[in-house]
């Protein structure tokens, strides 16, 4: 096996989602664009490496519509500082929804689970 990426589809605001990742996450880039031939709104790949872990996202065409998307699969995010997870938990929860949280958790100072404006679910620990 070469690798393991997480791929994310949306319904024609993967571009809007990765610029406003990348605004708000501390070492996250959009790395990639590519758009469909047909009307070059919707993504056809796009990469956004978050501290140098790359995440696909795609736009269904206009045909198909993706899946929701629900908190069974989230990204995890371990924040460096409280201020870090602070501003993510901020930015992040901000026209979505706290599926959980912030309380502690086991090992972890602070943890949340956050669905975003999105629909994608991060999971923010310290």
């Amino acid at each position: 096996m070469k690798s393991i990426t997480p791929f994310i589809t949306l319904n024609g605001n993967s571009e809007a989602a990765m610029r406003y990742y990348a605004e708000i996450i501390p070492n996250a880039e959009i790395t990639q664009m590519d758009k469909f031939d047909d009307d070059g709104t919707k993504t056809f790949q796009g990469v956004l490496n978050i501290d140098g872990i790359d995440v696909n996202f795609l736009d269904m065409k206009h045909d198909k519509k993706a899946p929701d998307l629900n908190w069974s699969f989230s990204l995890m995010v371990e924040c460096s500082s409280e201020s870090e997870f602070d501003e993510l938990f901020e930015a992040l929860s901000k026209d979505g929804t706290i599926v959980m949280g912030p309380e502690p958790v086991c090992e972890y100072e602070r943890a949340t689970w956050v669905t975003d404006k999105f629909g994608v679910t991060w999971q923010l620990v310290i």
